[in-house]
Formats: structure tokens, C-alpha cells, sequence
């Protein structure tokens, strides 16, 4: 089994910071926050071992790379598998009520 790389854009990584904030704020606990945040981070790390088991994204036809998402509660994170480096890129982390990704949100993505 191949153990791949699990690397996060700056755009993930602000989303990541983002929506712990608003957990933070909302749930009005940091201990609440801390523990989505762990939670999350522990899921995307997770991605090393079989990442393509999980769930083509929903806006995986927009893209000409194969597009997937990984869910943790109410969040997903959105990434693409490059085999060839060995790599799981998480490009996004969005609210699964958000509106699907398109190419500006995904700028490392090929567009389809």
C-alpha cells in the first residue's frame, strides 16, 4: 500500500483557521473549537493511507483532474490524489452547505 504525502494549500489552511473561529464563537467554547480543529486536521492526515476510497466531490465534473472530498461533521475537505509525486493536495475546506467549488476556487486544479 502506498503512503502518500498530504500537503494543504494556503487556501485550506485559511479555511481550516476560518471555521474554527466561527466554532469558537458560535459554540462560545474554545475546548468545542480545539476539538473540531483536531478533529479535522486528524482527517485530512488520514488521507495518507487510501484517498481514493473517498467520495468523488460533488463539482468533480467541473474539473479535468479527478476531484474528491473527505467529510469530517459539517465540513469537507476537497483534494486531488497525484500519484505520480505521491501526493494528497487538500485544496479547500468548505461548509457542506456551501455552494459547490468552481475553477476560481480551485486554482491548482485543471479546469474541465
Amino acid at each position: 500500500m502506498i503512503e502518500y504525502r498530504v500537503e494543504m494549500s494556503p487556501g485550506a489552511k485559511q479555511d481550516l483557521l476560518a471555521a474554527a473561529r466561527y466554532i469558537a464563537q458560535e459554540s462560545k467554547s474554545l475546548d468545542v473549537a480545539q476539538a473540531w480543529f483536531d478533529g479535522m486536521r486528524a482527517t485530512i492526515m488520514g488521507l495518507k493511507e487510501m484517498p481514493q476510497a473517498n467520495p468523488l466531490a460533488r463539482e468533480n465534473e467541473a474539473f479535468a483532474d479527478e476531484v474528491r472530498q473527505k467529510n469530517y461533521h459539517s465540513h469537507r475537505a476537497i483534494y486531488t490524489i497525484h500519484d505520480d509525486i505521491g501526493l494528497v493536495l487538500v485544496h479547500r475546506i468548505w461548509h457542506t452547505a456551501q455552494e459547490n467549488a468552481g475553477p476560481g476556487d480551485l486554482p491548482d486544479v485543471s479546469a474541465g
